[in-house]
């Protein structure tokens, strides 16, 4: 479901015990599957790994990962990404006033376990791509600027970087404790024209780069968001149990124009798993949304009805059950 990508890994790569292990090629990034890894199990995987800043897949990149390295407190693992993508031009090359950007991206992921604990901290930074606030999506070059100075007065190549900090912790055999905090920022990207020419003469401005928390006012203004993940796994053999929550803040931003950035969301899911074979496990979920206020929804959120249908212009709460099998090969 990424866009323009039936293939989402597909590179080489050589690994040694000693010095760890060199790949190249298109990859998925540590931001989104390692954040799907953790809320995955807690009916989450939505609402925390698919929003907020950063991308979730690389075209070209080059990884390099240092072997497990044995520490006092435990063991750690440290990882290296460094991504480019094409230069994106409008569909009508010459209504380019400012050339596309290069685009440029780095990815550092921190691995840390120990006997009850599995820590992980990644940092994403790029430059020069196309901003959103779905995490899952694709890191595609900005556009460049294509409208006239009074539409669109200065240019900047887009910067959005994102934090996250999330983790396990067993109690015990049968208690799981699941955790995350996650920064987001976006610069903002203005909405750019696609000038083309219309059958009465002259030309029509269609809208090419959609932009992100562009303002009424044409100016960018940059946004900040802070986000957080909890859930707990209760095991009864065969049976696990589980209840978790992701909180969507207000994003910070001094943009005049409302995106969402006043608004929040708290998803809420209690789960049951059961393993029935080797080949299948069923589960079950009662999830709920909550929103701050009636309106857009938050701006880290990709559009106003992600991850559980419910229109926040519309309705301010809503619930879901759901119900479903893995049969594994």
């Amino acid at each position: 479901d990424i866009f323009d990508n039936y293939l989402i890994d597909g590179f080489v790569g050589v690994s040694y015990p000693k010095l760890g292990s060199l790949q190249a090629g298109k990859m998925t990034s540590r931001s989104w599957t390692r954040s799907d890894s953790f809320s995955y199990s807690l009916g989450l995987s939505g609402p925390w790994a698919e929003s907020a800043a950063g991308y979730g897949l690389f075209p070209e990149a080059i990884r390099y990962a240092t072997p497990e390295l044995e520490i006092p407190m435990g063991k750690l693992r440290i990882e290296a990404s460094v991504v480019t993508a094409e230069k994106r031009n409008p569909l009508n090359v010459s209504s380019t006033k400012v050339s596309p950007p290069n685009p440029n991206l780095y990815e550092l992921f921190l691995q840390f376990s120990k006997e009850r604990h599995l820590i992980e901290a990644i940092y994403q930074n790029s430059n020069g791509g196309r901003q959103s606030s779905f995490s899952k999506g694709a890191f595609y070059g900005a556009q460049g600027n294509t409208n006239t100075p009074a539409d669109s007065p200065g240019y900047s190549a887009p910067y959005e970087n994102v934090l996250i900090l999330q983790g396990n912790y067993w109690r015990n055999n049968q208690w799981k404790f699941t955790y995350g905090l996650k920064r987001s920022e976006w610069s903002g990207q203005q909405q750019q024209c696609d000038w083309g020419l219309i059958p009465a003469g002259g030309s029509a401005c269609y809208f090419d780069q959609p932009g992100f928390n562009y303002s009424s006012d044409k100016k960018l203004y940059s946004a900040v968001e802070y986000d957080a993940m909890l859930g707990v796994s209760y095991s009864l053999q065969p049976w696990v149990f589980t209840l978790g929550v992701v909180q969507l803040n207000e994003a910070s931003t001094k943009n005049p124009t409302e995106w969402g950035q006043s608004n929040s969301a708290t998803f809420l899911n209690l789960g049951a798993y059961r393993k029935i074979s080797k080949f299948i496990e069923i589960y079950g979920g009662l999830g709920g949304v909550i929103f701050g206020k009636q309106g857009p929804a938050p701006l880290s959120m990709p559009n106003n009805i992600a991850f559980s249908g419910v229109d926040p212009r519309i309705s301010q709460s809503g619930s879901s059950f759901t119900i479903g099998a893995n049969f594994i090969f």
